[in-house]
């Protein structure tokens, strides 16, 4: 635990609040130590796993959803379905192309033979 941080006191209603990507995992409410503002902080866990302490009006307001760490991740699993779904695009363009050409040769054989 940070050094800079003190428990004042005890909340069991925050924990299991979601947000977002975070979940809350303590009941422990952190104060900054010498903040005169009296912020408070929560322990919450990501849904990458990551645990750490953030500010619960960033929470409550939607300015944080994550831990920041994860959507590295996401990107890269992100780009790889990106570059899969190309791949597929460029086969289906050609399915689609053989099947409209097949029926369009079928229909036309149907024509001519008054079927």
């Amino acid at each position: 635990m940070n050094e800079t941080f003190e428990i004042r006191s005890i909340d069991n209603t925050l924990v299991g609040k979601s947000f977002t990507n975070l979940t809350i995992v303590e009941p422990n409410k952190y104060y900054q130590k010498g903040d005169t503002h009296s912020r408070l902080y929560v322990m919450c866990k990501c849904n990458c796993g990551r645990t750490q302490l953030f500010r619960y009006d960033g929470l409550i307001r939607g300015r944080i959803e994550s831990c920041g760490h994860c959507y590295d991740n996401q990107y890269i699993i992100l780009n790889e379905y990106v570059s899969i779904l190309k791949i597929f695009d460029r086969y289906i363009e050609d399915w689609v192309d053989i099947l409209v050409n097949t029926e369009c040769v079928e229909y036309l054989k149907n024509v001519q033979h008054g079927i």
